[in-house]
């Protein structure tokens, strides 16, 4: 069965199904918040000016050929530049970027002020001191509800330093130490390097 993903279930359009729709929205998202997710900052150039906003559902997709995935809310405008420029960078932060993360994700002039980073290979911007960054071609995007999902292909890749990831579970920030067993004999907690 085949249905516009677009389009909310016809309960949802009904008005006694308003406060029960509510509802489900709320343990929704209550319930999605309890899959850890790691956080990243999608990073480009619009006529030749950085641009950035923070995410977090950015997934690896396939090995052959390599392709990542993005969800992004529409109403973004950040995004709407991102896609356009046709190209992205996805910086994967480490657990002592909190505060990249948030600064990424308000809603100001420039991103970039106070920023420190540099280019790549292909000329777009990379912060410093992330665990890792990807650099993408948008291949397609679909509408799916308020978000976008964009299918990106890798060109370049580059691990930059060895720490633990930010993460943000059910609501706030945390990191892979929060959740570290008692006892664990591993430096840092970080499982061995690949």
């Amino acid at each position: 069965m085949e249905r516009n993903i677009q389009d909310p279930p016809p309960t949802a359009r009904e008005p006694a199904a308003s406060g029960r729709r509510h509802d489900l929205i709320a343990r929704f998202r209550r319930t999605a918040g309890h899959f850890a997710t790691g956080v990243a900052v999608l990073t480009s150039l619009d006529a030749e000016q950085p641009i950035g906003m923070t995410v977090q559902s950015f997934t690896s997709v396939s090995l052959e050929p390599l392709l990542v995935g993005l969800a992004v809310s529409r109403t973004s405008a950040t995004w709407s530049r991102i896609r356009a420029s046709e190209q992205v960078c996805i910086n994967i932060l480490a657990s002592d970027q909190e505060e990249l993360s948030r600064h990424f994700a308000r809603s100001v002039a420039d991103r970039f002020s106070g920023v420190t980073w540099t280019v790549n290979g292909n000329g777009l911007p990379v912060l410093e001191s992330v665990l890792a960054w990807l650099d993408c071609t948008i291949e397609t995007t679909q509408v799916a509800g308020d978000h976008e999902l964009a299918l990106c292909s890798v060109r370049d890749l580059d691990v930059t330093r060895t720490a633990e990831p930010l993460l943000f579970f059910r609501g706030a920030y945390s990191s892979t130490s929060t959740w570290r067993p008692v006892g664990c004999d591993r430096p840092a907690g970080l499982p061995p390097a690949w």
